[in-house]
Parts: structure tokens; sequence; C-alpha cells
């Protein structure tokens, strides 16, 4: 018969080959998952910028309309404007401007409209991808973030008709960082020229939410367009249209305020909502 100490030491080593195993298998799987996520996406795709607070959405860098190769630009929303942090899940090192950074640090001494060089370096490998990038920072403007289920606005976009709506969940965030809305909606297209021009790379939405919410602190409603503005490079004639409205007391006026919509994570440009 074995001992007690024999027993007890039996035991251990059992448990220690368990945990060893469990850890070796969980290795194992983040490496395929790491390998399986760099054979298909560009290591740009992990890259996107946060902020520490409760409510925070994660934007992601877009590609510049320029024929020049991984050349993107961030647009930093206002509630970010105190602290930009690196998010990435299968990149190890990220260097801007020779700045070394690892996911959850905080970006310093970066000005707004340079281009900087970064390099991205993936876990597990000697994989890089270089590139340029260049921040831009919103200021007293809030936040629509939109994130449809599917990851992609490409069925959305390609409904010519208007017909196909998206299940989403959206979040409203005032450029001070407090939430003015936020659940499940669905997103579709609307509008005619402005949705089938060949330069309607910004195109106009409409949303409509579960229940009554008073978005971005007007009315609560459920039926919300978002105005693209595609041929207003001042972007402030149906502003003024509906303020001017209001302000005559008109029955139709309606409520209107700018926000920069991010659809999943990437932004797409200053809309009337």
């Amino acid at each position: 018969m074995l001992d007690k100490r024999t027993v007890r030491l039996l035991v251990f080593l059992c448990a220690l080959v368990v945990s060893l195993t469990v850890v070796a298998k969980a290795v194992y799987l983040k490496r395929q998952e790491t390998a399986s996520f760099l054979l298909e996406h560009s290591l740009f795709e992990d890259v996107s910028f946060s902020t520490r607070t409760a409510n925070t959405q994660s934007v992601k860098p877009v590609q510049n309309d320029s024929d020049e190769e991984n050349n993107y630009i961030a647009y930093i929303p206002s509630e970010f404007r105190q602290e930009v942090r690196i998010t990435c899940r299968y990149i190890k090192e990220v260097w801007i401007d020779d700045k070394k950074y690892t996911a959850g640090d905080c970006l310093t001494g970066v000005r707004e409209g340079v281009r900087y060089c970064i390099e991205l370096y993936a876990k597990g490998g000697d994989l890089t991808e270089t590139g340029w990038i260049t921040f831009y920072f919103a200021e007293n403007i809030p936040s629509l973030y939109i994130n449809t289920d599917s990851g992609s606005m490409d069925a959305v976009n390609a409904s010519t008709d208007h017909s196909y709506a998206e299940l989403a969940t959206f979040m409203a965030i005032e450029e001070n960082g407090t939430v003015s809305g936020s659940g499940r909606c669905t997103i579709k297209g609307r509008g005619n020229s402005t949705w089938t021009s060949n330069i309607a790379v910004k195109k106009p939405y409409n949303i409509e939410t579960e229940a009554e919410v008073p978005l971005l602190g007007m009315g609560k409603q459920t039926k919300w367009s978002l105005l693209a503005n595609l041929y207003d490079g001042s972007q402030l004639r149906n502003w003024l249209a509906y303020d001017v409205a209001q302000k005559l007391g008109m029955p139709s006026a309606v409520e209107t305020k700018f926000a920069n919509v991010y659809l999943n994570g990437r932004y797409n440009g200053l809309y009337l909502v």
C-alpha cells in the first residue's frame, strides 16, 4: 500500500500535468487563432484606438483615398481628446514615429495632420507590416456608433431600393463622454441621387430603434435619418433650413444635430441626424 505522503505527491503531480496540459492547449489555440487571422487579414485590420471610459467604443483607421498602399487616416472622436489608447489583439508591438506601443498604451506626442510611419509586429512571429498613418481629432462634435450584427455594411449598401435592413446596435456619445442614447436598431439606405451617385461614397441612411430614445439630446423617437449632405460642401444648408423652420415655429420643423458617424468602428463622415 502507498502511504499518505506518496498519495498526496501523486495527486499533486496529476493535477500539475492536467494544469500544464490546459495551459499548453490554450497557448496552442491562441497561436492557431492568430495564424488564422493573419492568413485572411492585414495586421492593420487589428489596430484600433479607444479611451479608458465605461462606455468607450473603439475606432479603426481607414484607408486613405490615395493609391498608396497601407496609407491610413485615424479620425479620433471628440470624447477621446484627453486620452487615446492603442487597442489590438494579435499585434505584439506598434511603432509610430519610432515610439513603441503595446495594447493599452496611451499615444503621446501625436500631432494632427502629420503623416507618421507605422510598423506592426505580430505576436508569435516576425511578420511585420509597415505603412503610414495620419491623425485627425474631432472637437465639440458628438459621435454616433453603429455596429451591425454581421460586422459589414455591404448588404445594406448593395440594396438599391433600400429594402434590406441590417440588425445593429447603436450608441451616441456626446463630446464630453456622456451617452445620449443606446440600444438595438436596424439600419438601411435612404435617398435617390445621393444614394446612386458615382461620388456617393458617403451614403445616407435611416435607422429605426427598438424603443423611443432621446438621441443626442433630441426628443424621443424611433425613426432617425442620417443625412450625408453629399452635394453641400459647407454641410450647413439642410441644418440652416431646419433651424430657421424651428425658430419660426413651423409645425413640420424637426430637430437636428451634427454627429460624426462610425460604422463598425470606421469613420464614415459628418452627418446631420
